[in-house]
Parts: structure tokens; C-alpha cells; sequence
């Protein structure tokens, strides 16, 4: 059984393959977010290195994210063209779940995703099964409100993410203790997972979809502009 994962919600993007019951082997296929012409060599290569080919998988999982927009539509659309191409289902995690499945020794952690444009993509997870427990839902905060609820204790005070490093002096101060090895999601974190039977049963590759959480850049830009554009 050869399973595959690909993960591209921040701006580094990675591929991981696990082969039976054997350790899940990861690749970074980009860290500067080309992620559209450096994710499908990237997995080509790391199957080659263990003797096999794309057409030998069997199970795709991706994160669906939160995340950054680009990345996400790249990875969500490879995945989706791959298991389609293959006549595979999909299986899918969000970013959030896949930072706190590479905690260990910890009962809580919040895991935080920078979403750019001074906001975090946040949620609380349940530690100590084989899946993380989701505590709510995952939320977009400014990092002073993330603050806020840490100071509240309304948050697990472990936080975990490239959003969590990018404001860790402000959380930090909010009383938080910032696991800096735990940067992105991990690719092999989900190859494990799905070829464990964690994440459920795959669906049809167009049933899966990015997990924005908020419009893209491009959609808040034109807003912006067309409040400031004067008035006829």
C-alpha cells in the first residue's frame, strides 16, 4: 500500500510517501511558494527514490487548510487532478489538525497559521489519541485577540505554527509557551494518518476543496478600493 500526501498551505510546500507500514519519508518541494512547478517533480522524485512510480499509489491525502490562498488552490487542484488521473478517491486534513498532530507529551496545543494581513488562523486541539480532538472551530483572530483569550485561559497555552513564531513575542507576553521545532504542517504527518485509516473514507476528488476561512487578497483588495473610490 503506497500512500501519498501533499501539503502546501504555507509558504513552503512538501510531499511525503509512506509504503506499508514503514515511517512516512518527506521531501520540501519548495520553501518561496513555488509551489504549481515544484510539488508534482518533487513527489515524481521522492516515489523514484523507493522504486516506485505514480502509478503505483494508492491513497491521496492533502491539506485542504487553512492556509495561504495560492497554495492551497495549487495543492487542492494537484491532488484532485492526480487522483482523477489515477481514478482514486481523496482523502483531506486541515493545516490546523496536522500542526497538532506532530505534538508530543502535551495534553492541549493551539495550533496557529499566519494568515498574512496581520490575522492568524487559530484553533485548540485535544491531544493523546490517535487523532487530534478539535476543541471549536478554526477561527481567523488579529494576534491581539489570540492574546486575549490566552491571558483568559480560554486557549491551550501550547501554541504551535509559522503564525504562532511570526507573533510569539505578543503571545509569548499572553502567557503562551511557543514549540519553535514546529513550524508547518507536516506532509508525512498526513501520509501516516491516512495510511493508518485516520481520516475516514476518500471522497471524489471535486467533493474536496480548499478550507479558505476568509476571501482571497485579491477579493479584500478590490474591496478596499472600491470604498475609497470616490463617489459620482
Amino acid at each position: 500500500m503506497i500512500t501519498v500526501a501533499l501539503e502546501t498551505a504555507t509558504a513552503a510546500a512538501s510531499v511525503a510517501v509512506v509504503i506499508d507500514d514503514q515511517p512516512a519519508v518527506e521531501r520540501v518541494a519548495s520553501t518561496d511558494r513555488h509551489h504549481t512547478e515544484s510539488l508534482l517533480p518533487a513527489l515524481a522524485e521522492l516515489l523514484a527514490s523507493t522504486g516506485h512510480g505514480p502509478q503505483d499509489i494508492d491513497v491521496i491525502v492533502v491539506d485542504v487548510g487553512p492556509g495561504l490562498f495560492t497554495g492551497l488552490r495549487v495543492g487542492v487542484a494537484t491532488a484532485r487532478s492526480l487522483a482523477s488521473a489515477l481514478g482514486l478517491g481523496l482523502l483531506s486534513i486541515s493545516s490546523l489538525e496536522l500542526l497538532a498532530a506532530s505534538v508530543l507529551d502535551a495534553p492541549t496545543c493551539t495550533a496557529v497559521v499566519d494568515a498574512r494581513r496581520a490575522e492568524v488562523f487559530v484553533q485548540s486541539f485535544e491531544l493523546g489519541s490517535p487523532r487530534p480532538r478539535a476543541v471549536g472551530e478554526p477561527l481567523v483572530l488579529s494576534p491581539a485577540a489570540l492574546a486575549d483569550e490566552l491571558r483568559a485561559g480560554t486557549r491551550a497555552p501550547l501554541v504551535v505554527g509559522d503564525g504562532a513564531q511570526r507573533y510569539a513575542s505578543e503571545l509569548e507576553a499572553a502567557g503562551a509557551t511557543l514549540e519553535s521545532s514546529l513550524e508547518i504542517p507536516s506532509a508525512g504527518a498526513a501520509a501516516t494518518m491516512a495510511a493508518a485509516g485516520l481520516l475516514g473514507t476518500p471522497l471524489a476528488p471535486a467533493a474536496v476543496v480548499p478550507h479558505y476561512l476568509r476571501d482571497p487578497d485579491a477579493v479584500a483588495n478590490f474591496q478596499v478600493a472600491q470604498a475609497l473610490r470616490p463617489r459620482s
